[in-house]
């Protein structure tokens, strides 16, 4: 009995350490399209202002 329970939780604490790892990938790929929108977008800002002033 205590060998099938210590075989269960240690099946459980995998699914867990999965379900973690799942998640903050994906949070991690979140942030990226994030950051790459950020630096688009300033990209786009610090190109229109040096169109700006060359006019």
């Amino acid at each position: 009995m205590k060998v099938t329970n210590t075989i269960r939780f240690e099946e459980e604490k995998k699914n867990l350490i999965d379900n973690v790892v799942n998640t903050l990938e994906e949070y991690k790929d979140v942030i990226d399209s994030e950051l790459r929108t950020i630096r688009n977008t300033n990209h786009l800002v610090m190109r229109n202002n040096l169109v700006l002033l060359q006019s």
